[in-house]
């Protein structure tokens, strides 16, 4: 997938792309993190299949910590819109990738990591969905250091 960086623009800011929330709790994301994230793959899958930016995003109910896959044309958050303008200015036609992105508070400084999954060419939730368990695994590992050092 490809898109002109003005209608990717333009379709973030006026929020013309598909979004779905999921929640879970801390509990149900850590014991089974596969069923757990699988949905997200799948709504971007198929997001994907009909040519559209996406987010699908997993609130965690009972902690301050949000997983999110995205797909975007830069490695940054679609929320960072007007960042991603400046950066992109005059990048013309360019490729679509799918972002895996945490925020919590503990997480690092910047209380955000964001990794590229795979272009979206191509994409298959169900060859994608390990190596996006084993990323949130890490993140949530990493998380679970950084509160018990506290």
């Amino acid at each position: 997938m490809k898109i002109e960086e003005p209608e990717f623009v333009s379709e973030v800011i006026d929020q013309r792309y598909a979004v779905r929330q999921f929640e879970a709790t801390m509990e149900q994301l850590m014991n089974d993190l596969e069923a757990t994230l699988r949905p997200l793959a799948e709504f971007i899958e198929t997001a994907i299949n009909s040519d559209q930016i996406a987010s699908a995003e997993l609130q965690v109910t009972d902690a301050d910590v949000q997983v999110k896959l995205q797909t975007s044309i830069i490695n940054l958050p679609l929320e960072y819109i007007n960042n991603i303008n400046k950066i992109m200015i005059d990048a013309g036609t360019v490729p679509v990738n799918v972002y895996m992105i945490i925020t919590a508070p503990k997480l690092n400084k910047s209380q955000l990591r964001i990794d590229e999954l795979a272009s979206t060419q191509g994409f298959q939730a169900a060859n994608k969905l390990p190596e996006l368990v084993q990323w949130a695994s890490g993140q949530l590992d990493q998380l679970q250091q950084n509160l018990a050092a506290e």
